[in-house]
């Protein structure tokens, strides 16, 4: 976003918080300078910090993320509401954690989400109206290309480690379908994050065979790999606010079988299978024929981030600041 930003709006000013613990390599970007945030936790930097170095720095606007920062212009990119939904699916450490992002939205000049679905949620939970822009791939999906024409003997799956996620359902219907063994493996790509839930025998029997592997974390680059030598994508998530694996998969021409909910019919459209995540039946039936589809043309269905920063610095404008 912030490089986006630089090269479409290079008249503007752009100045970058970033925490003293997080990573830097972000200060490589041509156009951008830097302020290093001397707390810690995400929602006080926003709501105490953030406000400081606005009108020490005299700038026209703050764009935050998912916690507002209270200033005369300021934007609140919210990613999702999920935690107000299902509050099920999450820990009472990310309860408390999360416990102050509706209070501080009405801070916001401006909120921005993902989806026209996320957007109804925040008018459900927060009571506010949100401008959807949508969220751009990172730089190496960029370039679409088709998948590997070579021999391709595994299913792969993408996401953080958590029970919203669905793990358990998607690995079962997986192995009940008969497809997965030695010569079809499923790979599941991304660290544990939050309330996971725990796996019946079927798939600890698998794992222990090899049939089933957890990679932990991968870089952007390592993921294009695994995505190109895919035979399936499969995103059987329970809820998402946008969801960016599939659009990443669909980029390189893999095939996709995600879940029928409304984000997904949104960001997908008839560009992916579907089956109802939560019927486990079901998720076995879809396997063989989702296989056996005809890999897609390699497709970009996100926008891209000049798109996205065009929309967030026009909203911006309006609500009272140049950029």
């Amino acid at each position: 976003m912030v490089k986006a930003w630089t090269t479409e709006f290079p008249e503007d000013e752009a100045i970058v918080a970033i925490p003293r613990h997080g990573r830097h390599s972000a200060l490589a970007i041509e156009g951008a300078s830097f302020v290093t945030t001397r707390l810690r936790l995400h929602p006080v930097i926003n709501a105490l910090e953030l406000p400081a170095i606005a009108r020490r720095s005299r700038v026209d606007a703050v764009l935050s993320h998912n916690f507002t920062a209270p200033f005369r212009n300021s934007g609140t990119y919210v990613y999702d509401l999920i935690f107000k939904s299902h509050p099920e699916w999450f820990s009472g450490r990310e309860k408390v954690y999360l416990s102050t992002l509706i209070p501080l939205l009405r801070y916001a000049s401006v909120v921005f989400t993902e989806t026209m679905v996320e957007a109804a949620r925040i008018r459900t939970y927060a009571t506010k109206s949100a401008v959807v822009t949508g969220l751009g791939l990172p730089g190496l999906f960029v370039d679409a290309q088709n998948a590997s024409e070579t021999e391709r003997d595994y299913v792969l799956v993408v996401g953080r480690l958590n029970v919203r996620k669905n793990l358990r359902r998607t690995l079962e219907g997986l192995l009940l379908s008969g497809m997965i063994g030695p010569d079809m493996k499923v790979l599941v790509v991304g660290k544990r994050d939050g309330v996971e839930g725990d796996y019946p025998g079927i798939v600890q029997e698998a794992m222990s065979r090899g049939e089933v592997v957890f990679t932990g974390y991968v870089s952007d680059a390592e993921l294009k790999d695994l995505y190109v030598g895919a035979r399936l994508f499969v995103c059987l998530t329970l809820d998402e606010g946008y969801g960016l694996p599939p659009l990443e998969a669909l980029s390189l021409g893999v095939s996709v079988l995600a879940s029928d909910i409304p984000v997904f019919r949104e960001t997908l459209g008839g560009h992916a299978m579907y089956v109802d995540p939560t019927d486990t039946g079901a998720i076995s039936r879809s396997i063989a024929p989702a296989l056996d589809a005809l890999r897609p043309e390699a497709m970009a269905l996100a926008p891209t981030w000049a798109e996205v920063v065009h929309i967030i610095r026009g909203e911006l404008s309006q609500s009272g600041g140049k950029a």
